[in-house]
């Protein structure tokens, strides 16, 4: 339960300046981590997609940083 990782990919060739996290998270979590990412620097991206029926509970949390 709370947060579950599910990929991170690197932006940029040949030196990387982004990275582009994706998370599974419960929708208990979901306020206290997009609180905690709304402060991070070099925040590009924040997006949220539910992960429908029958988890309807769940998210999937994408965080973009850097260029």
């Amino acid at each position: 339960m709370g947060i579950t990782p599910f990929a991170a990919l690197p932006h940029g060739s040949p030196i990387p300046v982004g990275l582009t996290l994706r998370y599974q998270v419960e929708a208990t979590t979901l306020t206290k981590l997009i609180n905690i990412i709304h402060d991070t620097p070099r925040l590009n991206s924040l997006t949220v997609v539910p992960r429908g029926i029958p988890a309807a509970a769940q998210f999937e949390v994408r965080i973009t940083l850097g260029g």
